[in-house]
């Protein structure tokens, strides 16, 4: 609940977009969360408090809170028109008018919505090439710093080896030890007869 205090706060709720960066990197392009932001300020002072909006701050200034939500969509995640090279300003702006803000909600625009317009089917089937293009480029980074890893991995365990083979000791050989040959071997018994072998 509001305070006394709080008369002499400037409070102003706004969303902010923040990027993703676990999921961007997974999915290949760039996506952005918009986050629920407060802003705090005291009558007459520059000081500012810039905060992720709690409950406790929409029930401390409910009056604020449902007069940003009333100008405010509900925030989205996803790769948002403006980041998107192949929508124009006049699309993007279009598009916002029908709710739609982010490459992903166009994508999964249903066959009777896109045929409204001839060319929202074609903005609709760019935009799924987009992201399935971004899927599969992420996709193959990873496959590729992970083949990148299992070389050098394999590189280490070459060098390892011939370390090793290097410390192992070679018979050495010298000039009046003729070196070893059948004829040297000990003689071997038969278990049922008894009688040498050579």
């Amino acid at each position: 609940m509001a305070s006394k205090d709080d008369a002499s706060l400037l409070i102003r709720f706004f969303t902010l977009r923040e990027k993703n960066e676990a999921r961007s990197t997974t999915e290949g392009r760039d996506i952005f969360d918009e986050i629920e932001c407060i802003s705090i300020r005291v009558l007459g002072s520059r000081d500012e408090l810039v905060t992720a909006v709690t409950d406790d701050y929409r029930l401390r200034f409910p009056d604020e809170y449902k007069a940003f939500k009333r100008d405010q969509a509900a925030p989205l995640t996803g790769t948002p028109l403006e980041e998107w090279p192949a929508a124009a300003s006049s699309f993007i702006d279009e598009m916002r008018v029908y709710g739609i803000r982010t490459v992903d909600q166009l994508a999964a625009l249903s066959d009777g919505i896109a045929m409204i317009n001839p060319g929202w089917m074609t903005m609709r089937t760019r935009a799924q090439a987009f992201l399935d293009n971004a899927k599969h480029n992420a996709m193959s980074e990873s496959l590729a710093v992970e083949n990148a890893t299992l070389k050098q991995q394999m590189a280490a365990m070459q060098a390892q080896m011939q370390q090793l083979m290097a410390m192992v000791p070679t018979p050495v050989q010298t000039a009046d030890t003729p070196p070893a040959t059948v004829a040297d071997a000990p003689e071997l018994e038969t278990a049922d007869a008894g009688t040498k072998k050579r």
